[in-house]
């Protein structure tokens, strides 16, 4: 079963992981994801082996030798301006435990974001704070396509979700495969850490001068919200 095992900052970690930690695997053997959310670039150092976590990626490791703690230390700091987050946070998961998704993946939340912050050419990313239900719109101009890059939701619930879905919707293009509306499920029962991304390999389109809205229903507790999305 997933677990959060640690989440820290590098450049100023907590003295609990200001080495390494634990992976609470139950048999010592299993899997972890390094979600890389800084501008540092991470080594891990396990039974024996060596790898590396780099900055603004999550990254699967399997760990196949009998392991308790993994040391952890900086390496190189990227040269960037007011970073949107400076956290590193881990996930285990047992040996054949499904993780979705492909690895490495790039973190969104870790590019500069803000009010309309560019990003690339024709790219624009925006965040949001404390999306506890209700919607949250992004994009939308008369007369153009709005396009879904990728996304992270993320936050601490103080209490359970009555509901655990994340709704997405913008009368987005059948042509894309995608239906009406995406829909996520995100744990009901458990309090805590919240971490939910996505990263599209071809955009996903709305229709003309329609936005992209994220509704989480029912759900408490400090959420964040960061889309990255381009108008064409």
């Amino acid at each position: 079963m997933s677990q959060i095992v640690a989440q820290f900052d590098p450049a100023s970690p907590a003295t609990a992981f200001a080495t390494s930690f634990n992976t609470l695997f139950p048999n010592k053997v299993g899997k972890i994801v390094v979600y890389n959310r800084s501008i540092i670039d991470v080594k891990l150092q396990w039974a024996g082996n060596t790898d590396f976590a780099p900055a603004q990626l999550a990254t699967l490791f399997c760990i196949s030798n009998p392991t308790t703690n993994i040391a952890w230390s900086a390496t190189t700091t990227l040269n960037m301006s007011n970073p949107a987050a400076s956290q590193i946070t881990i996930v285990s998961y047992a040996p054949n435990e499904p993780i979705q998704g492909t690895f490495p993946a790039p973190l969104i939340s870790s590019l500069n974001t803000g009010n309309s912050a560019g990003i690339q050419s024709g790219y624009t990313a925006e965040t949001v704070q404390n999306a506890n239900g209700g919607t949250t719109t992004f994009g939308g101009q008369t007369g153009k396509t709005t396009y879904l890059k990728a996304f992270t939701l993320s936050g601490d619930k103080a209490a359970a979700a009555n509901t655990g879905e994340l709704h997405i919707t913008g009368l987005f293009n059948p042509l894309q495969g995608i239906a009406q509306d995406l829909l996520y499920c995100i744990d009901q029962t458990t309090t805590g850490t919240v971490l939910l991304q996505e990263h599209f390999d071809t955009p996903v389109s709305s229709a003309v001068g329609t936005g992209i809205a994220f509704h989480v229903p029912n759900l408490t507790g400090n959420l964040d919200l960061v889309v990255q999305y381009t108008i064409q």
